[in-house]
């Protein structure tokens, strides 16, 4: 047995020596390969959901899936004989070790004439058609597979020699362009034939800058298929398609680099790097039982005046509606959205909306401090310690936005659209607006009959906003904050702005003022230009659909479809740019800049 030992040892230190030459060229080979894996998969996918089926496409379809899967099999053969510590690399790879040999095992099973597939429908009571639950079978265990080569893959976003800034920015890009794609296969509406590239990339942007803003009905022009990919986007698009591939690394238990977590650290505004990974879990545990949470309850609170096709047509529309409001985005699979007839009065659809759509929007960085166990029990113990002063400033302006519009809308729509109400529909309608009205886009009421000094107050909640971090739009409660305390200590003649016996750094109140300036350009030009290209629209319709556009509030007074070619082009603009824009400035002032030991006499200036 010794001998046998010492024989395996010395045949595979033999090997690593004649290999080790070609090692660097097999390991560049091992990451283009999982990149073609990606890609290939996505392909596969695509041909079989997005395109119209016929038995030649899927007898090629289960074919390609076995061909890709017995490839995998071939990479992770020459991974294997190219690690020369083969235990270690065993270990590393135990899911795909397991999965290769599962397949292995299946078909030579099915060499000695049992049909695992088949054993299987019999067992479930699956009386359809045997090749289309194959084909099923195929995709379920490809997909093990495709999860684990994106994990790879995501671990080569830290060596893009890119700021984060401009990864982020390159991120949306792709998630918009990919979006548009898949929107227009034949199989994602129900004309015949394909959308449009212009309304699909409209579409796909507004959905993965979650705003909500839409040119086709979303309920009756997509498909399941098609509002599954518009919710996708939604998803992606509100925690951001880095931390998705994040996660993926994550799950596949790989190492995050310094450069990997600093990546977070931006994008969550993270205190330290440390922080990043800690947080990065509890923003997916948060998000997806939040979501969890927000179906089942949204499920049991449809009543009976909608009437669902059956059972997985009405919990598609529970998740489609928990993931929108929770991203903030608006989308809805109703024509009218919450404004149908059926459901406009349901109060407790209201209200399960309605928080789901103030979680999305507190901010990560407050939930993970709010539902942070030992945290709330080392304050409620020991009182001299406190909430940080950021999740202070975004939670009591976040109250203070709710109950100013809940009170302004209830006085001020009194003539309009609360009139034939009873005083608790009022309420709730009331606070239903002030809540979706800062970043959401869900509507119960008619936007365009809204009057004049609400819609001004709404444009106000619009431009504000959600907190820092979170998957909703505005300047954020934040900076608004800042910019308040900074004139109001300038009144008072004070030239620090003290508060919570903290002071905050004048470097904040530039980045604010600089966030205000750069947003009121923006909406300012974008208002002028819209002028021009919609003339024949009045112009408090204009500066509406611009700042929702903007905030990707999403709320619209009825235009958007009626936008010209031009229009269009400058709403997508404004959406892209009050999503990405503003987070792409933010991350880039907190990069490290070039300071100097030396200043300039000062000047004065008059001001007013």
């Amino acid at each position: 047995m010794k001998d046998i030992k010492r024989f395996i040892s010395k045949l595979r230190e033999n090997l690593n020596i004649r290999l080790y030459d070609t090692k660097p060229k097999a390991e560049r080979f091992l990451d283009n390969w999982s990149i073609f894996m990606v890609i290939a998969g996505l392909f596969s996918y695509l041909q079989y959901h997005g395109f119209p089926h016929h038995d030649i496409v899927n007898a090629v379809f289960v074919y390609s899936f076995k061909s890709l899967i017995g490839l995998q099999i071939l990479k992770y053969l020459v991974g294997y004989v190219y690690s020369f510590q083969p235990l270690e690399y065993f270990l590393r790879t135990k899911k795909e070790a397991t999965l290769l040999i599962i397949f292995i095992v299946v078909i030579t099973l099915r060499l000695f004439g049992f049909d695992t597939v088949y054993w299987l429908g019999e067992e479930f009571n699956f009386h359809g058609d045997i090749m289309l639950l194959r084909s099923y079978m195929n995709q379920l265990y490809f997909l093990f597979f495709f999860f684990m080569e994106i994990s790879r893959v995501s671990l080569r976003i830290p060596t893009i020699n890119l700021p984060p800034p401009t990864l982020l920015l390159m991120s949306f890009f792709g998630l918009i362009f990919i979006g548009a794609l898949l929107l227009m296969l034949p199989k994602m509406t129900v004309m015949e034939g394909s959308m449009s590239f212009f309304d699909a990339l409209f579409t796909s942007l507004s959905a993965s800058c979650v705003t909500g803003l839409i040119v086709v009905d979303t309920a009756t022009y997509f498909t399941v298929k098609g509002q599954f990919v518009i919710m996708l986007l939604i998803q992606l698009g509100g925690l951001n398609i880095i931390t998705f591939a994040t996660l993926f690394a994550l799950m596949m238990k790989r190492n995050m680099g310094i450069k990997h977590q600093s990546i977070i650290q931006d994008n969550f505004s993270v205190g330290s790097i440390k922080e990043s990974k800690t947080l990065l879990q509890k923003v997916f545990l948060f998000s997806f039982l939040i979501e969890f949470i927000g179906t089942v309850i949204i499920f049991f609170s449809w009543g009976n005046n909608i009437v669902f096709h059956n059972f997985r047509d009405k919990a598609f529309k529970s998740i489609f509606h928990s993931v929108s409001a929770f991203n903030n985005a608006g989308f809805s699979t109703l024509s009218n959205g919450l404004y149908e007839d059926s459901i406009m009065f349901n109060i407790p659809l209201q209200l399960v909306i309605a928080f789901l759509i103030i979680l999305g929007s507190t901010g990560f960085p407050v939930l993970h401090e709010i539902f942070n166990f030992y945290k709330l029990r080392t304050i409620w113990f020991n009182h001299w310690k406190k909430f940080s002063l950021n999740s202070k400033l975004g939670l009591y302006t976040t109250f203070a936005l709710l109950v100013s519009g809940t009170v302004a809308f209830f006085f001020l729509e009194q003539d309009f659209t609360l009139k034939k109400m009873g005083l608790g529909n009022q309420i709730v309608h009331s606070f239903f607006q002030s809540v979706t009205t800062r970043t959401a886009g869900f509507n119960t009421v008619d936007i365009g009959s809204i009057g004049i000094p609400m819609t001004i107050f709404m444009l106000v909640l619009m431009y504000i906003g959600a907190s820092p971090a979170s998957t909703g739009g505005g300047i954020k409660t934040n900076t608004f904050t800042v910019l308040f305390l900074s004139a109001f200590a300038t009144l008072r003649g004070k030239k620090t702005i003290n508060i919570d016996r903290q002071s905050i750094s004048f470097e904040s109140v530039d980045k604010s003022l600089l966030i205000f300036l750069f947003s009121i350009s923006i909406i300012l030009i974008s208002v002028f230009l819209l002028s021009i290209t919609e003339s024949d629209k009045k112009i408090i319709d204009i500066i509406f659909e611009e700042v929702s556009a903007f905030a990707t509030a999403g709320i619209s007074r009825g235009i958007t479809a009626d936008l010209s070619t031009g229009g269009r082009i400058i709403i997508m603009v404004s959406m892209f740019v009050g999503r990405v824009g503003l987070l792409t400035l933010a991350y880039a002032l907190s990069q490290q800049t070039i300071s100097t030991d030396y200043t300039y006499p000062k000047a004065k200036i008059i001001i007013g």
